[in-house]
């Protein structure tokens, strides 16, 4: 009798097991579907995000309300940070106006070398806006501006979602910027901080 009752207990423990294990087989796959869309809905809003910020940068500079904050610029002395919003390129009304001035590292302090952007804290540049060229490169794409300016010196922007990469000319290099972007009317009381400081 003893046997028979602990035969039941074990059968029933075993078959109580063995649903435990295809309940949770079953919870498994159905987490790992919610997993999969999860990262697609995530995956799907990050590119609606992309294209919004696209088309909201393509109209500020339709309009002409268009500042670049720029947080890195890459020359031919490699990548550094430049200063901390006193850097920018601005697109306002007929006007476009390029500052910038680089992070002073511990090594080029020490170098007492004559700076090839001159004896300037920044380099400023202002000049009235000629043509300028907007090219949608398709979903998921950058958006490139390309800008002439005073004299035929160029400038090409690459919107990419809310980041902002600008090339330019100068000084016989290509100087490379990355930064974010934000309407001109929105970042007056930042610019005129700057240009009031100089």
């Amino acid at each position: 009798m003893k046997s028979l009752v602990l035969m039941i207990t074990v059968l029933v423990l075993a078959v109580g097991t063995l649903s435990a294990q295809k309940l949770t087989k079953e919870e498994k796959k159905v987490a790992k579907q919610e997993k999969k869309a999860a990262k697609k809905q995530s995956k799907k809003e990050a590119e609606q995000n992309y294209e919004l910020f696209k088309a909201e940068g393509k109209r500020m500079i339709e309009t002409k309300d268009f500042v670049m904050f720029l947080k890195m610029m890459h020359d031919d002395t490699g990548t550094v940070p430049v200063a901390d919003n006193s850097s920018f390129i601005q697109i306002y009304g007929d006007t476009l106006s390029i500052e910038f001035s680089r992070v002073m590292t511990v090594s080029s302090a020490l170098d007492n070398s004559k700076s090839k952007y001159g004896d300037k804290k920044a380099v400023t540049m202002k000049g009235l806006i000629g043509k300028t060229k907007i090219e949608d490169l398709g979903m998921g794409k950058a958006l490139k501006v390309n800008i002439v300016y005073s004299r035929g010196r160029t400038i090409a922007i690459d919107i990419r979602g809310d980041i902002v990469d600008a090339q330019l000319r100068y000084n016989s290099q290509t100087i490379t910027f990355r930064g974010k972007y934000m309407r001109a009317k929105d970042a007056d009381i930042l610019l005129s901080k700057i240009t009031n400081n100089d």
